[in-house]
């Protein structure tokens, strides 16, 4: 538990570490831009998932004795999903002769 809270204060204070590194986002690549954007988002998808969410269903957790058991299937599910789209994408993408390179194309 300590551990846990831990990596959330780090990650929080991310945020102010680039601020003190005098990083202006007007003045970063759109590549690193894009980087920070993603990790953000991803951040805030898993809090939901694992923590928010599932705290709003308990009744989905009646076959397994500890409430931990219930939280890391479901939101691995719940994530996966995401992962499981991305991957068709770039099946197809590749079976179309566009590679994996070129995502936009």
């Amino acid at each position: 538990m300590i551990l846990s809270c831990a990596l959330v204060n780090i990650m929080t204070f991310c945020g102010v570490a680039l601020l003190a590194c005098n990083i202006i986002p007007s003045k970063i690549t759109p590549t690193t831009h894009g980087c920070l954007s993603g990790f953000a988002s991803g951040a805030l998808l898993a809090c939901a998932v694992y923590l928010i969410l599932v705290e709003a269903m308990h009744l989905i957790g009646t076959a397994y004795d500890e409430e931990v058991d219930v939280i890391w299937r479901w939101g691995t599910a719940v994530l996966g999903g995401f992962l499981v789209s991305l991957f068709l994408f770039l099946l197809g993408k590749a079976r179309r002769g566009g590679g994996c390179g070129a995502l936009y194309t």
